[in-house]
């Protein structure tokens, strides 16, 4: 994982002369805060999904990977070369979304509670609560 990561940071660099920082922090330290790393892929129906995180453990992954400099072995430093990962294979679904209605929205929504169970009916009420709002069965979007 740690090599493709890298491999990824110098495609990034040699496609988009973009520099990335990378880092792999263990569920384990995340675990010890007394956090999580939960993902979920929610299907909004045949070919709609949206991709969903819990558990509080993405922010103070983030923050390590920033702020660790090379002292916790975190952050995987590199000098950039010319190794580039081997894509053969992959693709990419990817189209842009139309407004249906003249308009798109975007939100990205995080529980204060660092208890997954608390935060999972927080994220259900709130879609609860848009799909009142704007009399939309997300189900058939």
């Amino acid at each position: 994982m740690r090599e493709a990561l890298r491999k990824l940071k110098n495609l990034s660099h040699h496609n988009f002369d973009l520099l990335l920082r990378i880092g792999v922090v263990p569920v384990s330290d995340v675990r010890k805060q007394n956090l999580d790393v939960l993902v979920a892929k929610y299907q909004l129906s045949l070919d709609n999904f949206l991709a969903s995180f819990a558990g509080g453990g993405l922010t103070p992954v983030d923050r390590l990977v920033k702020e660790d400099n090379g002292k916790q072995g975190y952050i995987l430093i590199d000098e950039i070369q010319d190794d580039l990962p081997d894509l053969e294979g992959l693709s990419c679904r990817w189209e842009p979304l139309a407004a249906q209605r003249g308009v798109m929205l975007s939100l990205l929504i995080q529980s204060l509670s660092n208890d997954r169970h608390d935060a999972a009916k927080v994220y259900q009420e709130i879609l609860a609560e848009i799909t009142d709002k704007l009399d939309q069965d997300f189900s058939k979007c």
